[in-house]
């Protein structure tokens, strides 16, 4: 589809290209002194090359103006998927860390449940075994985790 666009783009300037050639003003002064613009000047006076500024036919304006349009609009959707791809990205980024979360909060209560006797190191490096109470709170707070962290994140999450 780019090389019908861009062999649209060259042929359009081969005509501006063309109808300038042909459209070449000169400019002389005749034989009663007035000054003369014309296309053909004769041949037996001097004639001055005059530069004008091209002028594009309305069809040629109408080709470029709709091939810039659909540069534009393959530029806005490049952007799009762009953008879309990276929003995409994120969702499934902040998917995979919540499975990990979930995953690291099921381990921990699992761990907790099947020790019957779990160890500690208190604040002087010494192990001992968690008290019953202390670790049934473990417990508890592990299960809430799993609860917190397992649940699917809502679909529309910013965070």
């Amino acid at each position: 589809m780019k090389k019908i666009m861009n062999k649209r783009l060259i042929a359009i300037g081969l005509l501006l290209c063309c109808s300038m050639a042909h459209a070449e003003t000169y400019k002389w002064t005749d034989t009663n002194g007035e000054v003369v613009y014309g296309q053909f000047p004769p041949k037996d006076v001097k004639a001055e090359l005059v530069k004008s500024p091209a002028k594009a036919s309305s069809s040629a304006k109408e080709e470029i103006k709709a091939f810039e349009d659909q540069k534009q609009a393959e530029l806005d959707q490049s952007k799009k998927l762009e953008e879309d791809q990276k929003i995409q990205d994120q969702k499934l980024e902040k998917m995979n860390i919540w499975k990990a979360n979930c995953q690291t909060s099921k381990n921990k209560l699992t761990s907790l449940k099947e020790k019957p006797k779990v160890r500690k190191t208190d604040a002087f490096g010494q192990l001992s075994v968690m008290p019953e109470d202390e670790l049934q709170a473990k417990i508890s707070q592990a299960e809430k985790d799993v609860e917190i962290f397992c649940k699917p994140p809502k679909e529309g999450m910013d965070n």
